[in-house]
């Protein structure tokens, strides 16, 4: 991606300033914030100027979202196995891959895809005759919402699904469980992250695969190491263990349940989770 190669250059600075920061000079929250005079990547992104490439990385997200396990998600997770009354909502979806990448697999289940203004005008002008064919049966709807803003109270007990959303190369710990507890107050069925761990810690998951995950470790650390880097250029954040994913999950309100890797993905799984009563 462009903007990572351009934040790479600033990343010794980056470093630099850290180790010698001081209350008189805040410290820049990443190498990009260097690169771009103070703004956030996001910031960036959604700035008048960048309409373009706005619009270009809303496609390469859904690109990469192809090549990150989602063509397995139907084998990795049961989502067969979710009631077709409880509507699939992707949270900060971008432009539908999850549906792309679940529908044909789950023909009786809907989804729901919510995002900025922008991205859902993009989504909905979509020129891919599957996805226009599902917007006009009613099988995936885009819709504008903040993710940090309570969600339509049509949608409590549905389904949610945040997918490297709340890692902490986009958001630090205190804004994911923002929006973790908005998310709590409509009592999902379900929460899904699907997003990354620190790989070594999923041989502890599912003790079946764990030859197999063993096996795979080392290839896909260097993946994941690689990503991280990147991103930790683009945002100034890196990946969490699954312990810190869990202390998040409770924090907010949610029971970690199951984790799920993801086999062709850098270091992804689905985590599962569900509400805990009383919170």
């Amino acid at each position: 991606m462009h903007e990572g190669r351009a934040a790479i250059p600033f990343f010794p600075e980056l470093v630099s300033k850290k180790i010698s920061e001081s209350s008189s000079q805040p410290t820049p929250s990443s190498a990009f914030s260097i690169y771009s005079n103070g703004q956030s990547f996001y910031e960036w992104l959604h700035s008048p100027p960048q309409v373009e490439r706005n619009v270009n990385f809303n496609l390469a997200m859904r690109s990469v979202a192809q090549t990150e396990g989602l063509a397995f998600l139907p084998v990795d997770y049961p989502f067969n196995a979710l009631p077709v009354n409880k509507v699939i909502v992707d949270v900060g979806g971008g432009i539908g891959a999850l549906p792309a990448a679940l529908l044909p697999s789950l023909p009786d289940h809907s989804f729901i895809v919510q995002d900025l203004a922008p991205v859902v005008s993009q989504a909905n002008s979509t020129e891919d005759p599957c996805m226009r064919d599902w917007i006009m049966k009613g099988k995936v709807r885009f819709c504008i919402q903040d993710f940090f803003a309570p969600q339509p109270p049509e949608l409590n007990g549905a389904v949610f699904v945040i997918k490297n959303v709340i890692n902490r190369h986009n958001y630090g710990d205190s804004e994911a469980l923002n929006i973790l507890l908005s998310l709590r107050k409509s009592t999902p069925y379900r929460l899904l992250l699907i997003d990354r761990l620190v790989i070594p810690q999923l041989g502890k998951i599912h003790k079946v695969q764990a030859t197999e995950i063993a096996g795979n470790a080392a290839g896909s650390q260097r993946g994941a190491t690689l990503y991280d880097l990147v991103m930790a250029s683009l945002h100034g954040g890196k990946n969490r263990t699954l312990e810190e994913w869990s202390r998040l999950l409770v924090l907010g309100g949610f029971r970690l349940e199951s984790v799920f890797p993801l086999r062709a993905s850098t270091g992804q799984a689905v985590i599962e989770a569900t509400c805990i009563e009383g919170s």
